[in-house]
């Protein structure tokens, strides 16, 4: 899933205030240094957050930046769509339809299953992980990381056996006590 330097520039800002104390906010220009960015930058960034809801700005002479809720409630699913709004993740399909209207393949497609696949366990990665969970040290981001993806997986493995099992017809299958199982 390409995302764009705005998305990755705009997580990183929004790590910076997922770092701060509870409460406390920082200077546009602060996180500007921090990450390399000129301030203007930094700032759109900041406003695009902050237009989400996900920043709140503090006025004054000291003013600032904070989250406008714990880095532990908000998903990196929500900063990202908050970045790129019009980036659909799973219609991949429809974003490359050549010199026609629609995929020539919409009916049948041997990539979609693919394309699906992965985006849904890249966007659900995405759902479950928070600022939090990658505001930590790069070995506990990755452990944390790592957790969901397995989790994850996990998850969609037994979400595309059943899929596969109940596409099968009725024919194939025979009544247990246990429950329904292939023969």
């Amino acid at each position: 899933m390409p995302l764009s330097a705005t998305t990755e520039y705009g997580l990183r800002c929004a790590l910076q205030l997922a770092r701060l104390p509870v409460g406390a906010h920082i200077a546009a220009s602060e996180i500007s240094t921090k990450e390399g960015l000129s301030v203007q930058y930094v700032s759109k960034l900041l406003h695009i957050l902050r237009k989400e809801g996900l920043v709140e700005g503090v006025r004054g002479q000291c003013g600032g930046f904070r989250l406008s809720r714990h880095p532990g409630e908000i998903p990196l699913l929500e900063v990202i769509r908050a970045l790129e709004p019009d980036k659909e993740f799973r219609d991949i399909c429809n974003q490359f339809p050549g010199s026609e209207e629609e995929c020539v393949h919409s009916e049948d497609c041997g990539m979609r299953p693919l394309w699906e696949l992965l985006f849904g366990y890249f966007e659900n990665i995405l759902e479950k992980l928070t600022l939090l969970d990658i505001s930590a040290s790069e070995i506990e981001a990755y452990q944390k990381v790592h957790q969901t993806a397995v989790l994850q997986a996990d998850l969609l493995q037994k979400r595309l056996a059943f899929k596969e099992a109940s596409s099968q017809s009725p024919s194939q299958f025979k009544s247990k006590s246990e429950g329904v199982i292939p023969v």
